[in-house]
C-alpha cells in the first residue's frame, strides 16, 4: 500500500471545500453511528466514535487509534488530528450565512449532487451502500447544531446507521488525486516562473524606463470619464463609460466590452471599465441576467433549481453581439463614439468563455460527448457548468460558431474552457488574446483551464499572465449594487485583491492600447523585464508567451489529467501512474519527482476486488 501524503491531501481538501462554496458530507436521520470501520478490500478494522470523542477531549489514544496513528506521517502529529476533527466549516467562512435550508436546495442542484456523490464512493452505511440522503443528513443536522456545527466528528455523529464504512480503497484514490492535483499545479506554475523570468540584464537606464511605463500604466489616464446606464431598449443592461476631454465626448473610439461572471453584475468590473476609459477607450460593462447575481439569489431562495440554464452558453455570446449591433444602428448618441473595426473584449470566469467564443473558439459539441460526466473524482468543479453545454447540441452537430467579426482582441480571466472548446476549436482563435489564471484557483484550476489550453492556441499574439498566489475571485471588486448574494471569506478571496486588480488594470491597459488601437508605446511592458516592474508582494505576476504542450508535458513527467480520465479504486482498473508525495510547493522545476514511500502494514497484502457498489 503506497502512503499518500495526508497533511498535503488534507488542505487541499478543505481549501477545495472552501473553494466550493459547499460541504461534503433529506433526510434527518432517526438513528447515530457509533463505530467508524475502515475497509481496504478484505481487510477491515473498527473504531468506536467514543475513543475519538476521548482523543478530542482528552488527547488520550485508544488502542485501536494508536494502531491508525503508526501510519500518520513523520509531520503529522495527533494535534493535528484532532484539530482536523474539530475544524468548524462555518469559522473558516463567517461571512456566508451557511443556512440549513440554502444548504438543503444547494444539495438538490446537479452541482450539489456531483459533490455528495465524490463522498459517497467511499463513505458508505452499515450495508455497504452509497446512501446521498445520509450524507445530506448528516451534513445538515450538524449544521444545524448551534454548538458544535459542522465538524468532521459532528457529521459522523449524525451519520444515520449505526455504522459508517469507509472504503480506503476508493478514498484513496480521492486522497491520490488530491496530490497528484498539488503536484501538477506546483510543477506547472515552477515551469511557467522559469519561462517567464526577467533577463536579469537591464541596464540602468532601462529599468528606470520600464519602471516609468508600468507606474504610467497603473494610474488614471488624461481623459475625464462619464458613465451613463444604457437605455431599456438595449437588448441586455449595461453601463456604458465614456472618455471627455473638457466636457466633450471623444468620438470614433476603440472600444471595450465586458462580460462578468456567474453571480455577479455590470458593477463588477466598474473600476477596470473607469481605468480604460481614463486611457480613451469606450467602454460598455454588460450584465447577463440569466447568469448574474440576481440569478443565485433565485437559486438560494428556491425560485431556480439551476445553478444556470444550458441555453446560458449561446445566450451569452448572442447578447454581446445584440448588444454592439444595437449601438451601431440604434443608439445614435453612442453609435458615432465607437469604433465598430476596433472591438476587444474582457470577460472573467464564465465571462471568459464568453470572450473566447466571440472571438472564434467554438463550442466543440463533440469534446463535450466524450468528456461528459466527468470522471466521479475530478476535483475540477467548473466541469460542472461546462458540460451542461453539451446539452445544447443536437444528435449530428459537432461544432457551434458564436464568433463575432467586430472583436480584435480577447482578454480572459480565470477563464473555463476545457471541455467546451477543446484543441481544435482554440485553434480557431486568430485574434490577440491574453488568458489570466490563478494558482489558487480552486474553480477554473489553472492547469486544465487556463494553462493547457494556452498551448492550442496558435496565433503569435497570446499571452498568458500568471498570478501564483491569486484566487479565482482576485480580481472581482465588490459590486457597486450591492447584489452579492453573500460576502466571500478572505480564504476565498485572496491576499489582497486590490493589488490583483491593480495588475489586471495594467496589464490589460498595455494589450489593448498595443493590439486595439495599434499604439505601441506599451509594448515593452507586455514582456518578462517589463511585467515584472508591476510585481508587488505578496502576488507574483508572470508573463509568459511561449508555452506548448510537449513543454508541459515534460515538466508533469506525462500529459496532464483531462475530463476524460476516469479514477478507479485499486482493485478495478488501474489508478493514474504514482505520483510524488508533495508537502511543498515545487521550486526547482528541473527537479525530477521523488520516489513515493511505501508502508508496509502488518498483514499481508490482499489481492483486492471491488467494494460492493450495490
Amino acid at each position: 500500500m503506497k502512503r499518500v501524503c495526508l497533511s498535503a491531501a488534507i488542505k487541499g481538501l478543505q481549501r477545495l471545500t472552501l473553494g466550493m462554496g459547499a460541504v461534503l458530507v433529506a433526510a434527518i436521520p432517526s438513528q447515530a453511528a457509533d463505530r467508524i470501520t475502515f475497509a481496504f478490500g478484505p481487510i477491515e478494522r473498527s473504531i468506536e466514535l467514543a475513543d475519538l470523542e476521548q482523543l478530542v477531549e482528552d488527547g488520550v489514544l485508544s488502542d485501536d487509534l494508536a494502531y491508525y496513528a503508526r501510519f500518520l506521517p513523520d509531520d503529522y502529529d495527533i494535534d493535528e488530528v484532532r484539530q482536523a476533527l474539530t475544524w468548524r466549516v462555518e469559522e473558516d467562512i463567517a461571512t456566508i450565512n451557511v443556512d440549513v435550508v440554502l444548504l438543503d436546495r444547494f444539495f438538490y442542484t446537479k452541482q450539489g449532487e456531483y459533490l455528495l456523490n465524490i463522498a459517497a464512493d467511499f463513505i458508505r452505511t452499515e450495508a455497504r451502500r452509497s446512501d446521498l440522503r445520509a450524507l445530506r443528513g448528516a451534513i445538515l443536522v450538524a449544521v444545524s447544531d448551534e454548538d458544535e456545527g459542522l465538524t468532521l466528528l459532528n457529521a459522523i455523529r449524525r451519520f444515520p446507521s449505526p455504522e459508517m464504512r469507509i472504503e480506503l480503497d476508493r478514498g484513496l484514490g480521492l486522497l491520490r488525486e488530491i496530490n497528484r492535483a498539488i503536484y501538477e499545479t506546483d510543477a506547472s506554475i515552477a515551469l511557467l516562473e522559469r519561462l517567464g523570468a526577467p533577463t536579469g540584464n537591464l541596464s540602468e537606464a532601462d529599468q528606470v524606463r520600464l519602471l516609468a511605463l508600468a507606474n504610467q500604466a497603473r494610474q488614471p489616464g488624461r481623459y475625464q470619464v462619464e458613465r451613463q446606464r444604457l437605455s431599456g431598449n438595449a437588448p441586455i443592461p449595461a453601463d456604458i463609460y465614456l472618455p471627455t476631454l473638457q466636457g466633450q465626448r471623444q468620438r470614433n473610439r476603440p472600444t471595450v466590452i465586458i462580460s462578468h461572471g456567474l453571480g455577479n453584475d455590470r458593477t463588477s468590473y466598474a473600476y477596470l471599465g473607469r481605468h480604460l476609459a481614463s486611457h480613451g477607450f469606450v467602454v460598455v460593462n454588460v450584465e447577463h441576467p440569466g447568469s448574474n447575481a440576481e440569478q443565485i439569489n433565485a437559486l438560494l431562495v428556491g425560485q431556480s433549481a439551476d445553478v444556470v440554464a444550458n441555453e446560458e452558453f449561446i445566450e451569452r455570446p448572442r447578447q454581446i453581439s445584440a448588444l454592439l449591433n444595437y449601438l451601431e444602428r440604434e443608439a445614435s448618441q453612442f453609435g458615432s463614439l465607437i469604433n465598430f473595426a476596433e472591438v476587444g473584449l474582457v470577460g472573467q470566469s464564465f465571462g471568459g468563455y464568453t470572450a473566447l467564443a466571440l472571438a472564434g473558439a467554438a463550442l466543440d459539441f463533440e469534446i463535450l460527448r466524450e468528456s461528459c460526466p466527468p470522471s466521479s473524482l475530478s476535483l475540477n468543479v467548473s466541469l460542472l457548468l461546462q458540460c451542461q453545454a453539451g446539452q445544447l447540441a443536437e444528435p449530428s452537430e459537432t461544432m457551434l460558431s458564436l464568433q463575432d467579426g467586430r472583436v480584435r482582441a480577447a482578454i480572459a480571466i480565470n477563464p473555463i474552457t476545457s471541455v467546451l472548446f477543446g484543441e481544435e476549436s482554440m485553434g480557431q482563435v486568430t485574434t490577440p488574446t491574453m488568458l489570466f489564471a490563478s494558482g489558487a484557483d480552486t474553480v477554473a484550476p489553472a492547469l486544465q483551464e487556463q494553462l493547457v489550453p494556452f498551448t492550442w492556441l496558435t496565433q503569435p499574439e497570446r499571452y498568458l499572465m500568471l498570478m501564483r498566489q491569486g484566487t479565482h475571485f482576485s480580481t472581482i471588486a465588490m459590486t457597486e449594487t450591492g447584489s452579492e448574494a453573500f460576502d466571500l471569506p478572505s480564504e476565498i478571496l485572496g491576499p489582497e485583491p486590490e493589488l490583483a486588480q491593480d495588475y489586471l488594470e495594467a496589464s490589460s491597459l498595455a494589450f489593448l492600447t498595443q493590439h486595439l488601437s495599434g499604439d505601441m508605446i506599451y509594448a515593452d511592458l507586455l514582456t518578462a523585464d517589463g511585467i515584472a516592474q508591476l510585481n508587488e508582494e505578496p502576488i507574483q505576476l508572470t508573463l509568459v508567451q511561449e508555452l506548448t504542450g510537449p513543454t508541459l508535458a515534460d515538466q508533469l513527467g506525462g500529459p496532464p489529467r483531462s475530463a476524460t480520465d476516469s479514477i478507479e479504486s485499486p482493485g478495478g482498473e488501474p489508478l493514474p501512474p504514482d505520483v510524488p508525495v508533495m508537502d511543498a510547493p515545487v521550486t526547482d522545476p528541473a527537479t525530477t519527482a521523488p520516489p513515493v514511500t511505501e508502508v508496509i502494514l502488518e498483514e499481508p497484502q490482499p489481492v483486492l476486488s471491488n467494494p460492493s457498489t450495490q
